[in-house]
């Protein structure tokens, strides 16, 4: 797929590192629960940067924008998906 965007768009100059989210340089918080159907789902909340190093393990994290150094979702897994992934903007 990338050779096929770089041909489209030769002159648009893309910024994998950018885009690409690498997990192992993300911290993250899991919040599992039973929902009303009796499934069991869990929301993944994920973040590169912390600047309260002690409290995330404590407090969930959510900020404003910080581009993909911040994302979440939630996984079903009984039903085996995904759904409600949500990427912060970049102010």
């Amino acid at each position: 797929m990338r050779k096929a965007v770089y041909k489209e768009y030769p002159k648009v100059q893309l910024h994998e590192e950018r885009y690409l989210i690498n997990l192992a340089n993300y911290k993250r918080q899991l919040v599992a629960v039973t929902n009303a159907k009796g499934e069991k789902t869990v929301w993944i909340n994920c973040f590169c940067r912390d600047d309260n190093q002690a409290s995330w393990r404590q407090h969930i994290v959510s900020v404003d924008d910080g581009g993909n150094c911040y994302f979440n979702i939630k996984l079903n897994l009984t039903r085996r998906t995904w759904y409600d992934m949500m990427v912060n903007g970049v102010a």
